[in-house]
């Protein structure tokens, strides 16, 4: 068997202030390559952080360690200085064991470079007083940077709770949208995640700021209500020269009114705001609008009215999923977006192979508009029915079953139990029963059983690894098999390295996890 070689990838994940974080490591060996099974390896790692000094040591049995069986990766934190995260070269050793072969090979150092250079989140917020709209985006040039958004969370709070809910997206634009606005202090914020190499950080911004909208629909409506009741009173007493300038007044603001609802349908912002200026200092003789408000007695601030929006409400081409909305002034192009036409040549380009022959493909395309494609698959050699489980002995004290992992409908883990029972191999106590692991009668069956994670007493501590072996006798008729613990090599002489029972290792071993998968006989 050749000496297998750990293959990883490692991750650096930590928040923006540096003060949070872990690396994982993540088991990427082909270990049937190496004729091991990953039911039987234990990887175990640890680090020396820049500063040189070790924080975590490869030893087996850590509670760190990776079992691919069960799972591919493990987290460690990371160290602080001075109340941050140490940056620089991070050194990792490692270790392969399996009780079976027997192997136990050492790892590294390999040096992995943690760099926390992040980019400042940019969140813009344009407000549009012309359209009543008001925005939050992050303008951060994150492809630029090479760097990969994971997820983003944007939030746009209003004045206040009670005026509108608070507008949330997962894009990197969020606006109202043609929701009602009001004047006051905005909030905008973001949470993004993002990845750059082999590391993960979350930046999170919030900004403040203030819209000051003075001209809409409703103030529109106010300063003409204003000055037709000045013409109303040019009426009693009679003053015809006075009713004539107020009437030249109402003409040309209502001239001008149309020309700010047409500026801001072609999008002619520029005039929109000379426009706006105009009709301000003609209605109240004051640029900025004088005091005009939309009621006559307001206790609270009123919404702002979009101008010429048919009612308070304004019209918005926004896009959908895959559908992609641009606009030059009026004109709208509406397109399919790059990611739906990858959808698309993904449908038109799959095939559906089975290069080894051990899958059946029958595809139809029966007729319809739009047809649907049935494809039936069926496996020709199906995966052996299994059930792997760790058992945990703690001589003196008690035992545990992990949670099985089965494959297939053949075994079960309901009646499973292991027991106590002589005979055996040596005839005397040590031995233990596995029983109840069938879903119906029993069949042939072959047992595989290794042991791990021997936590020793006493000076017992530094001796060999190999310390206990485990032995499965072979399937019996009635549907189960035995394991027997015996003492190796010179470790223990007593009773010449027979088996023993619980309380024989109860003076030596404070704890073992003994690995047992069990596979249909073929």
């Amino acid at each position: 068997m050749p000496t297998p070689v750990l293959t990883y990838t490692l991750g650096f994940t930590l928040n923006q202030d540096q003060t949070v974080g872990s690396m994982t490591l993540t088991d990427t060996t082909d270990w049937a390559s190496y004729g091991l099974n990953p039911a039987d390896i234990e990887i175990s790692w640890g680090y020396n952080g820049p500063d040189g000094n070790p924080y975590f040591v490869a030893a087996v049995g850590s509670t760190w360690s990776i079992f691919p069986a069960i799972s591919t990766s493990a987290s460690l934190p990371l160290p602080l200085s001075m109340g941050v995260i140490q940056t620089g070269d991070y050194t990792i050793y490692t270790n392969i064991y399996s009780a079976v072969g027997p192997v136990d090979v050492d790892g590294g150092p390999d040096t992995h470079n943690l760099c926390t250079d992040f980019p400042t989140l940019c969140l813009e917020t344009p407000v549009d007083c012309n359209r009543l709209i008001v925005a939050a985006t992050d303008a951060t040039g994150w492809a630029a940077g090479g760097w990969t958004v994971n997820s983003r969370s944007m939030r746009l709070e209003y004045p206040s709770v009670q005026y509108h809910a608070d507008i949330t997206g997962a894009g990197p634009t969020i606006s109202t949208n043609g929701d009602p606005i009001w004047n006051g202090t905005w909030t905008a914020s973001a949470t993004v995640n993002v990845t750059k190499g082999n590391y993960t950080v979350t930046l999170t911004t919030t900004k403040q700021f203030q819209v000051t909208c003075n001209l809409d629909g409703c103030r529109i409506q106010c300063m003409f209500k204003t000055v037709y009741a000045n013409l109303q009173r040019a009426f009693y007493p009679d003053n015809p020269s006075l009713r004539a300038t107020i009437l030249n007044q109402l003409s040309r603001m209502t001239t001008l009114a149309v020309m700010i609802e047409n500026s801001i349908a072609c999008g002619d912002d520029t005039f929109v705001s000379n426009l706006m200026t105009e009709f301000k200092i003609l209605a109240t003789g004051k640029p900025d609008g004088g005091d005009c408000s939309c009621c006559d007695d307001c206790s609270e601030p009123q919404p702002l009215t979009p101008i010429g929006g048919g009612g308070g409400a304004v019209s918005v081409v926004a896009g959908l999923p895959y559908i992609s909305v641009t606009n030059v002034g009026t004109v709208y192009t509406v397109g399919t977006t790059q990611a739906l036409q990858d959808q698309l040549d993904w449908i038109r380009q799959y095939t559906f192979t089975s290069t080894d022959g051990t899958v059946d493909i029958n595809a139809s395309l029966p007729a319809g508009s739009p047809p649907t494609v049935t494809v039936d698959l069926s496996v020709n050699n199906p995966a052996t029915d299994s059930m792997q489980f760790t058992w945990t002995i703690t001589p003196g004290v008690g035992e545990s079953l992990s949670t099985p992992i089965i494959v297939g409908d053949l075994f079960s883990a309901a009646g499973l139990t292991i027991t106590a029972t002589g005979g055996g191999f040596y005839a005397v106590p040590g031995f233990y029963a596995v029983t109840g692991f069938f879903t119906g009668a029993p069949f042939p069956i072959e047992a595989r059983v290794s042991v791990g994670n021997v936590v020793r007493k006493g000076s017992y501590a530094a001796t060999e690894r190999y310390g206990i072996l485990v032995s499965p006798d072979k399937y019996t008729s009635g549907g189960n098999f035995t394991i027997g613990l015996k003492a190796a090599g010179n470790l223990f002489l007593t009773n010449n390295g027979q088996a023993k029972d619980i309380s024989f290792f109860a003076r030596y071993i404070t704890s073992m996890e003994i690995f047992v998968t069990i596979v249909k006989k073929q």
